[in-house]
């Protein structure tokens, strides 16, 4: 009997869910977390599960691994805020002189990243551009968001086991691509983080000059698929090897620089 990887990975994400979730109560008043030297705010549901990850240091530790092997002192895009976990790593990484574009279509999620730079006195929002787009393939348009209980769940497909609720809220939300924001912001030099939960192959496939452009992309990979092959081979082409790995998680260098 052959089953489903995807029907698995969902029977797994559901059972370890509630678990957490149950698991959470124990510091369910608990407004502010520490991520080494960093404080958090997270999302009010008093339940939450990432509340639980922020607690135990879990909340994108695999990303949070690979910043170290990125440059230092470039201008850097982070598509799919979240909280501001990530940015806030970024940001410490990068230096004070470059700028930091992040890219979250919820608007909740926008104000807790603004939260987060004041909590860590990184507040100077000429340097931390917030922007409340989704980035796609399309300069200009509009898709929808579809919106979970917590925010790493937030989506712009349901295209897998793991989110078969038709039934959750969406927002139409505007987009932006990589080509106007370099545009838009005059950078000539960029590295990119890519978690938009499942417009990934998109934004690297389609509209893609700007790849040459770019130093490091990382991007998160929920299960080998033939969606996740066709992302290899787009970087491939455009001569970006992998260079770092993390459990899922893929930093891809360009060897043309």
């Amino acid at each position: 009997m052959n089953i489903n990887k995807e029907f698995l990975i969902w029977i797994r994400f559901k059972v370890f869910y509630k678990l957490v979730k149950i698991y959470s109560k124990l510091f369910i008043n608990q407004k502010i977390f520490k991520i080494n030297k960093f404080s958090f705010n997270n999302v009010p549901e008093k339940d939450s599960i990432s509340n639980f990850l922020l607690k135990f240091g879990m909340w994108e530790s695999k990303e949070r691994y690979l910043i170290k092997f990125m440059d230092k002192n470039i201008d850097t895009i982070e598509a799919g805020g979240g909280i501001g976990t990530m940015s806030i790593f970024l940001r410490d990484h990068i230096g004070s002189n470059s700028r930091l574009l992040i890219l979250e279509p919820n608007p909740k999620l926008i104000q807790i990243i603004k939260k987060n730079f004041e909590l860590n006195k990184f507040d100077d929002f000429k340097k931390n551009i917030i922007i409340q787009k989704a980035l796609s393939h399309q300069e200009k348009g509009e898709v929808k968001f579809y919106e979970f209980d917590e925010p790493f769940e937030n989506k712009l497909s349901l295209d897998s086991y793991e989110y078969t609720k038709q039934t959750n809220k969406f927002l139409s939300v505007e987009t932006t691509n990589i080509n106007g924001l370099l545009k838009e912001y005059e950078i000539d030099n960029f590295q990119l983080i890519i978690d938009v939960e499942g417009e990934e192959l998109n934004i690297i496939k389609e509209q893609n000059q700007w790849l040459s452009k770019c130093k490091y992309i990382m991007f998160e990979a929920h299960h080998e698929s033939k969606k996740f092959q066709s992302i290899i081979n787009s970087l491939n082409d455009n001569n970006f090897k992998l260079y770092k790995k993390n459990y899922n998680v893929y930093l891809f260098k360009n060897y043309s620089n």
